[in-house]
């Protein structure tokens, strides 16, 4: 996969730690992640930046969406709040969220009760992340650096879904399940 730099985003994290004087114990902030890059890499968007956040972080369950590797070289942070980060603590912290651990549930493929609602809005996302041609013909999730538009972060805050159109144009989901 092509990158703006040297190494993919995932890899200057890593060149991130020290630079920030980051060490175990310590913590550090989303708003200090993304300084640091704009100071060091201004092409890399601020987006990318907290996604990869997430990605890395090894309790935050949406780390999944970010196609995480399993050998383990993902498992960087650990998210103590919604913008604070320290390093991951292997034997202090709990075994790292990836595709190997058992989730509680399986998001249903679709309404199972045959009423065509869903009864959370995760579970209507993840439905429409795996098909988005039902929206739109040629609709496609927005993907970057493994990085997808599932719960996409943008300015402290998540799109649920971000997709591509056939004319490459963005097309921003964002989804409410209630009784209307």
């Amino acid at each position: 996969m092509p990158t703006m730099y040297d190494k993919p985003v995932r890899m200057l994290m890593q060149d991130m730690i020290p630079a920030l004087g980051i060490s175990p114990g310590g913590t550090f902030t989303r708003e200090q992640a993304v300084h640091w890059f704009a100071e060091n890499y201004p092409k890399i968007r601020q987006g990318t930046v907290a996604a990869h956040l997430i990605r890395l972080s090894t309790n935050v369950p949406t780390r999944l969406q970010y196609s995480v590797r399993s050998d383990g070289s993902d498992d960087h942070f650990y998210k103590i709040d919604s913008s604070t980060f320290r390093l991951y603590e292997p034997g202090r912290d709990p075994t790292p969220i990836s595709e190997s651990t058992p989730a509680p549930e399986e998001p249903p493929e679709s309404p199972s009760d045959g009423t065509g609602e869903f009864a959370y809005e995760h579970d209507l996302r993840d439905f429409l992340a795996r098909n988005l041609q039902l929206l739109e013909p040629g609709l496609t999730l927005y993907t970057d650096e493994g990085i997808t538009g599932v719960e996409f972060p943008v300015g402290g805050r998540f799109i649920d879904l971000l997709a591509v159109d056939s004319s490459g144009n963005y097309v921003v989901i964002e989804l409410k399940v209630s009784k209307g």
